[in-house]
């Protein structure tokens, strides 16, 4: 369980310092201003992964802990949201298609997208 910590928490800041939150633009998604504006779908799944934990007790505004990523997969791109706060692996990584139907835990497809290695980090709320 250690393991998977250091190694989450080392995802966390290599991605940091190297994400910028400009607007992407694929498969529809669009980031201004630091947060993501569309698709509503994606937001919203946000939206709710930063409802779990406390507001910030100072100005009452989310915090978020995830990183949203593009997956592709035998020529078909999927979006990966990972929450770094999860402490159940699990719980911490959703997958969608760019439509954003979720793909089932119990699936094979779910089991492989973990292991793709074609992947690009679109957005996390630390940005640069």
């Amino acid at each position: 369980m250690k393991r998977i910590v250091i190694i989450m928490s080392l995802f966390v800041f290599v991605v940091a310092c190297s994400v910028q939150n400009d607007d992407v633009g694929v498969g529809g998604i669009r980031v201004a201003d630091g947060k993501i504006k569309s698709p509503q779908w994606l937001v919203s799944q946000i939206d709710s992964i930063a409802d779990i934990y406390n507001r910030n007790p100072n100005t009452g505004e989310r915090i978020y802990s995830t990183i949203v990523s593009l997956v592709e997969h035998k020529g078909n791109e999927y979006i990966h949201i990972a929450d770094v706060l999860s402490s159940h692996s699990i719980n911490g990584n959703l997958y969608f298609t760019i439509s954003g139907v979720p793909i089932e835990q119990e699936s094979n497809l779910y089991t492989d997208l973990p292991r793709e290695n074609n992947r690009r980090v679109l957005w996390t709320p630390w940005g640069n």
